[in-house]
């Protein structure tokens, strides 16, 4: 053995041990040792027995009552030796297979042809990525994972042997059938990943089985169909094909199958490997020194059945050195062919007996000397574990490659300046995941074209006409036809590169690289990326890692000439928000089933009709769900779509990410005076003139905390009456606040609101209603003539209506023009608005209040706030409407410190500054406008006591809470409309649910870390 060779051998050693204890020691160091009882039972078998236990015969659970019927007399009367499982159920076969073991003199050894799980062959069982997706990972690990995992479906099935690992190096490009079952073309990438897959198996109880041995990789014939003839020279032989065979020789792989190759160079007879004794018996077992079992590849495929009589096939590949009969026809026929050549002196008695003791030696070795009924199961659930499922993912995202990126165009960036269309090249069954993903970070335009149907290219032209940036997913492929071009349609293919030369263009290839061949050219594509498969998963992947939500790590693990380069692979970093779930965070989901139950509680209790909850902890979206309905009359349930008015939360997503973006630019400054800023009637006379921004922005400024600015425009409909009253009675039965009643009979100036949109009136305040200017106009005058009060902490929305004015007058635009410019846009937060009627159904929106003292009607689309909403819907406290997805991206933006998507949106000690502590000592736990923990334990706290002193956020009137803990890595996001039926309904703040599930978060992450 080389150095090399030696060096290999120790990593994987050392690598491998710290996923598992093997209980025993490898087959291949056992097999030639004395083994009682398979001496016993070899004793007791008859030549015939002898024989047939060389035989392992195709089963199907999905077949009917004859094939059952033929194997049972198989296992009855020829004392066959195993059984291949292939298509069927769990049920079932775990059914036959105690059928068949309780028919069996001698226990069946099972084996099942599953390299990507029992999922390849069984129903209902999610399927590992194919080997060259696996390829493409640099963790090796993953690999293991797989290999253990698929001996834990085998054990719970009653199985022993799995057909894999593939370790032939693919590097014939037209291969069809070994294509994407091979980790790649790289021999030591393939030899390291078999290894992984083999040890993760054989320490765990499975015979691993490397095929197809000598290397089915550099051939471009189908065994299936016909023989496959290796043509190569035997440098490239022994030190490409046959070199992962040799590793896994050495790594003590319990089993090789031999397939039905033709190697001239080896065996001039041009003899299958399957029959050669000079490819099977001296290559495998003297070159090698392989000592384990021997199987052949199927000998029902025509590369035999074409060219050889059954019989005598099955005869010939015992003496040329196999083990076992894999799939063998004529088997009675067989049985009598062998016996006759026994007894003839052409197959020695000794050569029986090694090969039968063989096949004992490893049944006792995977425990059959003790016959065991193997137990039903809920087998949805026993063969799907939520651990399986994640680990598929993790391969995938670790796979996913991108071979070609212009200018780093990938993870995309600057989403304000890009008008996005996804081109689906698929028939209509494909899924939508990747669209639907695609749609969390930007507004996606979708369409799809069935290249096998009739469309014109012109009418695609058109469709595509207005994006700016064209994302093609190549969804429609025969991944292992290169015969047929992959099922690519020349036409289609030349057309695409002709487009990406006009147009930024993005292709998805979802199949393996070799696919890419039929465009002939990457170079008009701006990036390319291979997704191996067009699974709903890969499809969520391959979105998320365009739009930054995951990195790219993979690299091709073959090569594709003149266009991908073996191992060519661009990595990337993660910019935006990803979607994934508890486990891949180590955070447990049963310990999040807490924060379902307390939103369940507080529902049922009428604490709001329902909700959307969201957390994101590493920039991984774990938990998103919505519970309840928009209303109490059960109508409508609530969506991740679906829009909240935000309240209060304006503050920190509209006004404060503009205003700190002015900060940045030193358009103002934090001392600067107010009147600097804003025109004041009485000029530097104004008692507000004076105030400081750094003041407002900590609700110290002397400010009221707020204004009933909407009575000022209202008015008795009998003049000689009051409008309002101190105390409650019956002329006068609403109340507005704390000893303040409003007339039952009242009525809007007519000269400043109307019932009809005109140019004069322009302003929404209610569906009906509609304020003049002039109504803006006297609201902020009648702010700037309140008197001001001590300056000590008192919040107050009104520093908020003036830092808005700070903002529009600087940058000349109004509040949502510049949020959504500045903010929203380039976050990607297309479901995040003022004024939402102009942008979306009211089926989208979530109402608010029944409300009778003012706007008469249920708040439906329309700012809750009456300050904001008298002035047209846009202010600097309230307005803005959102979804908790949209929330999480600015909130994210924030945690990451201004940054997101790619782009520093906010300077770094910007967003520091504004999130501190500034004035604790004068009992204000402020930041510049962001609400933090209450330290003095004396005084009521916004959050709960497990949030770190350096987490932020705010929350809204409406029942909305957003907020920031940088020490946990936490993003946490609660919408609902706690103010229906009307905003005296305050039990969300008197049962602290919003508090209490931050407080399930941080306890579940903190355990984690445990």
């Amino acid at each position: 053995m080389t150095k090399k060779s030696l060096l290999i051998l120790a990593f994987f050693a050392v690598f491998f041990s710290a996923f598992a204890q093997k209980k025993q020691p490898d087959f291949t160091d056992v097999v030639s040792a004395p083994n009682p009882w398979a001496d016993s039972i070899l004793s007791t078998l008859s030549t015939r027995e002898k024989i047939g236990q060389l035989f392992m015969p195709a089963a199907y659970s999905n077949k009917n009552g004859a094939h059952i019927a033929e194997i049972s007399k198989l296992i009855a009367e020829q004392k066959v030796g195993g059984l291949c499982f292939f298509q069927g159920s769990a049920q079932k076969q775990v059914e036959l297979t105690n059928y068949y073991q309780r028919l069996a003199d001698v226990p069946l050894l099972l084996s099942m042809d599953a390299e990507w799980g029992v999922g390849m062959r069984l129903d209902s069982v999610t399927n590992f990525p194919f080997q060259i997706a696996m390829g493409a990972t640099a963790d090796d690990s993953l690999v293991y994972r797989v290999g253990a995992e698929v001996a834990r479906q085998f054990k719970l099935l009653g199985m022993h042997v799995n057909f894999a690992p593939v370790a032939d190096v693919n590097s014939n490009p037209l291969n069809p059938v070994i294509n994407a079952r091979s980790f790649g073309e790289d021999k030591e990438s393939v030899t390291r990943k078999c290894l992984a897959y083999t040890r993760g198996m054989q320490d765990n109880g499975i015979l691993a089985c490397a095929k197809h041995f000598p290397g089915h990789g550099n051939t471009e014939t189908d065994t299936h169909h016909a023989i496959a003839k290796l043509s190569m020279g035997l440098d490239t032989f022994y030190n490409v094909d046959l070199y992962p065979f040799k590793k896994l020789v050495d790594g003590k792989v319990a089993g090789v199958m031999v397939s039905h190759l033709s190697v001239p160079a080896l065996d001039t007879s041009g003899e299958i490997a399957t029959l050669s004794p000079r490819l099977n018996d001296s290559i495998l077992h003297k070159y090698l020194n392989f000592n384990g079992l021997t199987f052949t590849d199927g000998m029902q495929m025509r590369a035999v059945t074409n060219h050889y009589q059954s019989a005598q096939a099955n005869l010939h590949a015992l003496l040329a050195g196999n083990d076992m009969l894999v799939f063998p026809i004529n088997i009675v026929e067989s049985i009598d062919t062998i016996e006759q050549a026994i007894n003839s002196g052409i197959f020695s008695m000794e050569m029986l007996n090694e090969k039968c003791l063989r096949v004992l030696k490893a049944k006792h070795y995977v425990g059959l000397s003790k016959r065991k009924i193997v137990k039903q199961r809920d087998w949805s659930k026993a063969l799907n574990p939520r651990s399986a499922q994640l680990l598929r993912t993790q391969i995938i995202e670790n796979a996913v490659t991108l071979t070609k990126n212009d200018k780093d165009f990938l993870p995309l960036k600057r989403l304000d300046t890009l008008k996005i269309a996804y081109l689906e090249v698929a028939k209509s069954n494909a899924g939508n995941e990747f669209y639907n993903t695609a749609q969390l970070y930007a507004n996606v335009d979708f369409f799809r074209v069935d290249q096998t149907k009739p469309f014109t290219y012109d009418s695609l032209n058109v469709l595509l006409k207005d994006c700016n940036t064209l994302i093609v997913g190549y969804l429609d492929i025969e991944q292992r036809r290169p015969n047929i071009g992959f099922g690519m349609d020349s036409a289609f293919c030349k057309w695409l590169t002709q487009l990406a030369a006009t147009k930024n263009t993005v292709l998805v290839q979802f199949a393996n690289p070799y696919t890419l061949a039929r465009l002939g050219t990457l170079a008009p594509f701006k990036s390319v990326l291979i997704a191996y498969n067009g699974g709903d998963d890969y499809q969520k992947v391959s979105a998320e890692a365009i739009f930054g939500g995951l990195a790219f790590k993979g690299k091709s693990p073959v090569m594709v000439p003149d266009l991908v380069a073996l191992g060519q692979g661009v990595e990337t970093q993660q910019t935006r928000l990803k979607y994934g779930s508890p486990e891949e965070l180590g955070l447990k989901p049963e310990m999040l089933k807490s924060v379902d139950s307390l939103v369940q509680q507080a529902i049922d209790m009428k604490a709001f009709p329902g909700c959307q909850v969201l957390a994101v902890h590493k920039g991984v979206v774990f938990y998103q769900k919505s519970f309840g309905y928009h209303t109490y009359e059960h109508k409508t349930p609530v969506r991740n779509s679906d829009l909240y008015d935000m309240a209060s939360v304006t503050k920190v997503t509209a006004t404060l990410p503009v205003f700190m973006q002015l900060l940045d630019n030193q358009d103002v400054k934090l001392n600067d005076n107010l009147g600097k800023h804003v025109k004041f009637k009485l000029g530097k006379k104004s008692n507000k003139y004076k105030l400081s921004l750094r003041n407002l922005l900590l609700h110290q400024s002397g400010l009221k905390a707020w204004m009933p600015l909407h009575v000022e425009f209202m008015q008795p409909v009998f003049p000689h009456e009051m409008l309002l009253s101190a105390t409650q009675n019956e002329a006068h039965p609403f109340k507005l606040y704390a000893k303040t009643y409003l007339n039952k009979f009242h009525t809007l100036d007519t000269a400043m609101f109307s019932t009809a949109f005109s140019p004069k009136f322009s302003n929404p305040v209610a569906a009906g209603i509609f304020a003049s200017n002039a109504v803006k106009v006297k609201a902020f005058r009648l702010m700037d003539e309140t008197e001001l009060q001590s300056k000590t902490y008192r919040y107050s929305d009104l520093g908020f209506y003036y830092l808005q004015r700070v903002a529009e007058n600087k940058l000349g635009a109004r509040l949502d023009t510049l949020s959504n410019d500045f903010i929203y846009k380039k976050l990607g937060m297309t479901r995040t608005t003022f004024l939402p009627l102009q942008k979306f159904e009211l089926t989208q929106i979530v109402p608010t209040e029944h409300e009778y003292p003012f706007r008469h009607q249920l708040i439906h689309g329309y700012v809750h706030d009456h300050g904001a909403a008298i002035i047209g819907g846009v202010a600097g406290h309230a307005g803005v409407f959102s979804t908790a997805n949209d929330m999480a991206k600015i909130m994210q933006m924030y945690l990451w410190r201004g940054r997101y998507g790619g782009e520093q949106l906010i300077n770094r000690k910007t967003v520091d500054e504004f999130t501190a502590y500034h004035d604790l000592k004068k009992g204000n736990r402020r930041g510049y406008g962001f609400d933090k923990p209450e330290p003095n334990p004396k005084k009521g706290n916004p959050v709960c006591a497990e949030a770190s002193a350096d987490s932020y956020g705010h929350s809204g009137f409406t029942g909305t809470f957003v907020w920031v803990d940088p020490q946990r890595d936490l993003v946490y996001i609660f919408l609902s409309n706690r103010v229906h039926p009307d905003y005296n309904n305050n039990l969300i703040s008197t049962t602290n649910v919003r508090t209490n599930i931050l407080r399930e978060f941080l306890l579940a992450i903190d355990r984690a870390k445990k």
